[in-house]
């Protein structure tokens, strides 16, 4: 007859001291909360999973349940363990996989992670993907995650499932807009759907913007024919008979054009810094009509 054995019949007991986390988990920290609530439950049912650990010389260093650990401090003195020969890198990789799997590591844990392996390993991006049984693109955006702005890393250390998030706010370049998307992402979890049509209404505005100024620019610097070409009218209307006022008739001048662009521009500007989604979607409208040049017709 074949007996089926539980974890915990493989393990051993050792005292608690004797473990050590390791420094290379890719998990930096754990809520206290979350850890208050599995010391409770290990409180009243005990260790039903033992921990992974290898011994690295000195002491016997955690591979797997880390979050176990901690939340046995003050309970148990001692605690169930497997050892295991595995090496370093090997050990870090695993728990890398293991957390990916239950989506409890934060933005900056994960990129850490990534380049860790890709550094210390010499690994290429699709051999990286390979090892963690992820895309080319997953791993991908951890390292340009690396290389974004120091606010969006700094709301990265405290928030997951946030990473295409976080890679599209730093994108935009006002301050105002960034800061209030990093908040709502961080505060509200704001959904990667509304932080896009938000990033694309603002940066499409930004473009309105550059549109509309480089008319103005250009404006300023050409002669506005249309404008004389009736006031040429008005000073042979003169000659008839007639008022000045009554012959400069017509479509507006370029002033007047120009002013309207500029009119637009900063109600775009009030609109874009206002970043909630009924003004972004105004800001949008707008910004295709300075595109289109409605406004300097």
């Amino acid at each position: 007859m074949t007996t089926t054995h539980t974890p915990l019949e493989n393990a051993v007991m050792m005292p608690r001291q004797r473990i050590r986390p390791s420094a290379q988990n890719a998990r930096k920290f754990f809520h206290e909360e979350e850890l208050s609530n599995l010391r409770e439950s290990i409180r009243k049912h005990g260790i039903l999973s033992p921990l992974l650990v290898r011994f690295n010389g000195t002491d016997y260093e955690l591979t797997a349940g880390e979050r176990r650990w901690w939340a046995s401090e003050g309970v148990l003195n001692n605690l169930p363990v497997i050892i295991e020969n595995v090496s370093e890198m090997e050990a870090r990789e695993r728990s890398l996989v293991e957390n990916l799997q239950r989506r409890d590591l934060t933005a900056a844990e994960e990129a850490g992670a990534v380049r860790e392996i890709m550094e210390n390993e010499g690994l290429s991006i699709r051999q990286v993907a390979d090892r963690l049984h992820k895309s080319t693109g997953w791993v991908t955006n951890r390292l340009s995650y690396l290389k974004t702005g120091a606010d969006v890393r700094d709301v990265g250390s405290r928030v997951t499932k946030a990473m295409s998030s976080l890679l599209l706010v730093d994108k935009v370049k006002t301050p105002e807009v960034r800061g209030q998307l990093l908040r709502e992402i961080e505060e509200y979890e704001l959904p990667h759907a509304e932080v896009k049509n938000r990033v694309d209404a603002h940066l499409e505005a930004q473009e309105a913007k550059a549109r509309a100024e480089q008319f103005i620019q250009k404006s300023q610097k050409a002669p506005d024919t249309q404008t004389q070409s009736r006031v040429a009218a008005a000073d042979k209307g003169e000659s008839a008979g007639m008022s000045r006022g009554q012959r400069v008739t017509g479509g507006p001048s370029r002033k007047e054009a120009n002013q309207e662009v500029v009119r637009a521009l900063g109600q775009l500007e009030a609109w874009v810094a206002h970043c909630d989604k009924e003004t972004f979607e105004k800001a949008q409208i707008l910004a295709r009509r300075i595109v289109r040049g409605d406004l300097a017709r």
